[in-house]
């Protein structure tokens, strides 16, 4: 997770899918899908 946050603030755009929310603490954005469509 140190890497991502690394090329992250060296303005490279990283796209990951997780499912842990301790994990979420090293993005700028969250979004949600729920049966495949995005919430807002």
């Amino acid at each position: 997770m140190k890497l991502l946050n690394k090329l992250n603030n060296e303005e490279i755009i990283i796209i990951q899918v997780m499912h842990s929310i301790e994990n979420s603490e090293y993005r700028n954005e969250i979004i949600n899908l729920k049966d495949g469509w995005l919430e807002q």
